[in-house]
């Protein structure tokens, strides 16, 4: 197995693990039942969140040896292994996602994500990302309200600040909702 399909396994893994935690997956269903109509961008799997994914890329290098071969075996066992497998996963995520997902913003780093989320230049450091990505309802261009649009948008901030808050209060950990 690469690296890149162990970091995968992780990102994907951690997504779940931290919208628990967080109560992100709630939010995400919120903006789903919203009266303004929010729309995913994209197509989700089922038992997904359709606004957010986690933006932070993971390092399993940093991972111990036993918990990389954790990862290796539970994906090799694919749909087959065991739920007790899984348990021990998520256990292993909760305890190495603050040393995995820490980012560490070199200027390379910050000039990339300058591009995709315009926020990321004010992101603190070992901060936790969520991106949100929302679209316009289908049809014509023209056909678009963009005056929802701007109440779409300005929810979402207001959203945004509130829960962030709500976070650092109960939690040692930064964790920032972006759009893009």
């Amino acid at each position: 197995m690469t690296k890149e399909e162990r970091d995968q396994i992780y990102e994907a893994l951690a997504e779940e693990a931290l919208a628990e935690k967080f109560s992100l997956r709630r939010l995400d269903e919120r903006f789903a039942e919203h009266t303004l109509g929010f729309v995913p961008k994209q197509k989700t799997e089922e038992g997904r969140m359709k606004f957010f994914t986690l933006y932070n890329r993971a390092h399993t290098e940093r991972l111990s040896e036993e918990d990389q071969k954790s990862l290796e075996e539970w994906a090799a066992a694919g749909k087959t292994a065991p739920d007790a497998d899984m348990e021990r996963l998520l256990d292993m995520i909760e305890r190495t996602w603050k040393q995995v997902l820490a980012t560490r913003y070199s200027p390379q780093e910050l000039t990339y994500m300058s591009r995709t989320l315009p926020e990321a230049s004010s992101l603190p450091e070992e901060a936790l990302i969520f991106r949100f990505s929302d679209t316009f309802p289908e049809g014509p261009t023209d056909a678009i309200d963009w005056e929802a649009e701007k109440e779409k948008e300005a929810v979402f901030y207001a959203v945004k600040k509130q829960y962030e808050d709500l976070v650092r209060q109960k939690s040692d950990v930064p964790v920032c909702l972006m759009r893009g």
